[in-house]
């Protein structure tokens, strides 16, 4: 074969073309696999909602054209939203039939939301910025310092320990603690607002 391709073959570089062309493709295929969701099966289903954390979960068919429209932005909001205390994930229900029955699921996509274990029927808009709305007012739960690596991002949990480390001063407390005061009927970003 490499005689072939190194003597000019026509026919064999054609194959090498094409060869490297599907190996390329490929690679870009995998990469945004690796993207999605977390795709639940009954087992991890059970395992994800009784952990103790909120979160939402998106039931779906592959031939349903609303939950395709909606995948980028489900994937989006799966990326991006890592607070400890929430998940983001999606069940096929086509693979996934005897869950889906279960949970009541009759139309696609279907989106629940889960506090404590139990579930409800998201009502909501389907775009990324109402449903990461929705994540940061009912479902993300606040930074709570005495529980700071369950419910807190690095970036809090970074903060957290600059402040309360023993080497402070208390007029750098003080000083830090008027500058969020004052900062606090202004306009911030979502993501400092939650914290």
């Amino acid at each position: 074969l490499f005689y072939r391709i190194s003597h000019g073959d026509q026919n064999m570089k054609q194959v090498q073309r094409i060869f490297f062309v599907t190996l390329i493709l490929f690679m870009l295929k995998c990469q945004n696999i690796s993207c999605s969701t977390l795709e639940l099966d009954d087992e991890l289903f059970n395992s994800v909602v009784s952990s103790g954390k909120n979160g939402m979960i998106k039931f779906y068919q592959s031939w349903c054209g609303h939950c395709i429209r909606m995948k980028p932005d489900w994937d989006k909001l799966s990326k991006e939203e890592t607070s400890n205390s929430l998940f983001i994930a999606d069940v096929n229900c086509g693979d996934q039939e005897s869950l889906c029955e279960e949970e009541a699921v009759h139309g696609y996509p279907t989106i629940k939301y889960y506090i404590g274990g139990k579930s409800e029927l998201y009502q909501g808009g389907r775009g990324y910025d109402d449903l990461k709305q929705f994540l940061h007012e009912k479902l993300i739960e606040k930074c709570n310092i005495n529980n700071v690596s369950m419910t807190c991002s690095l970036k809090e949990q970074e903060y957290i320990t600059k402040w309360t480390s023993a080497t402070k001063h208390f007029e750098d407390v003080k000083k830090e603690s008027e500058r969020l005061r004052q900062m606090e009927g202004s306009s911030m970003k979502q993501e400092l607002k939650r914290w």
